[in-house]
């Protein structure tokens, strides 16, 4: 009895270790998963953060380079993107592409350059396109109504647009009479009447929330990362020269110390000027630990032979 006892005991004590063994491993697999989903997040942050600048640098570098001319301010732009950012799945990042895209095109005025954010977003819902495509395409009817008339329409027609033919003698009129900007109006009517709306209902369906939610919490993440990166950029700016100079020496000491080992002449002599690189590159007394390196070669051959 007193042996069934022992072995129950025993017994007992292996489950109750295995158990706590087992909830170890999944709290230890829970945290790696947790520390490696914060990384990634965190890459992925200021991966958007860069691309963000970059697409506010292009923005404003456009609205510089027109000058007066501009339809908007920076401060504009960003703007429009916090109106319309719902339409394009809560990016106001692809907002001020569009906006950008606009800007190429001098025929989009002021007056007409929120609508054309908004009506691009309708269409590349409706044509299942990327909405800077969208953007481009538009843009190109709109600035080639003054010289080709309903002709320029025709590259909505070819993505499958159809206007009506009141709609486009409406427009052809305009057109002659030099209304660019009439002419403009009745075309964006015009495509609100057959796709208006598309991109604030796809927002609203779950697949349109979940996408809305999911660049909420990006652009949360980029905009931290974005605070950080003028420090980081003058910490880089500080760091960077005393380290490529350090990385250089570092790699061409190890690929002079390979060659060496790998032509079998002289490897104490290699690992001694490898020493010596390093050493020196680090700001050590790379010839007194080259000195001490190279009395190895003695030894090493005497080895070598006996061997």
């Amino acid at each position: 009895m007193a042996d069934i006892d022992i072995s129950l005991g025993i017994l007992g004590d292996n489950i109750v270790i295995g158990a706590f063994r087992r909830i170890g491993e999944v709290a230890i697999d829970a945290l790696g998963s947790a520390f490696s989903a914060v990384a990634d997040f965190a890459v992925d942050s200021f991966k958007g953060a860069i691309e963000a600048q970059e697409g506010i640098d292009k923005l404003t570098g456009s609205i510089a380079r027109l000058g007066d001319k501009s339809p908007i301010t920076i401060d504009g732009a960003m703007a429009l993107a916090d109106q319309f950012k719902n339409l394009v799945g809560g990016s106001d990042d692809v907002v001020l592409a569009m906006t950008n895209v606009g800007l190429r095109f001098d025929k989009i005025g002021a007056d007409i350059l929120p609508r054309f954010i908004e009506q691009s977003a309708d269409l590349a819902t409706t044509l299942k396109l990327e909405p800077t495509k969208a953007a481009e395409l538009l843009g190109k009817v709109l600035q080639d109504l003054g010289t080709d008339g309903v002709g320029s329409i025709g590259k909505l027609k070819a993505a499958g647009i159809q206007l009506t033919d009141e709609q486009e003698k409406q427009i052809q009129k305009l057109v002659e009479l030099g209304d660019v900007t009439g002419a403009q109006t009745v075309l964006m009517d015009a495509l609100a009447s057959t796709t208006g709306g598309a991109a604030a209902t796809a927002s609203e369906t779950l697949a349109g929330k979940w996408a809305i939610f999911q660049e909420t919490i990006a652009d949360a993440g980029e905009g931290v990362a974005l605070a950080l990166l003028p420090p980081l950029t003058e910490l880089a700016d500080k760091v960077l020269p005393l380290i490529v100079p350090l990385v250089e020496t570092v790699a061409g000491a190890l690929s002079e110390f390979i060659a060496d080992m790998a032509s079998g002449e002289d490897p104490i002599g290699g690992l001694a000027n490898l020493v010596y690189s390093l050493a020196n590159a680090f700001g050590l007394d790379g010839e007194g630990l080259f000195k001490s390196v190279i009395q190895l070669r003695g030894p090493f051959e005497k080895l070598v032979t006996w061997v």
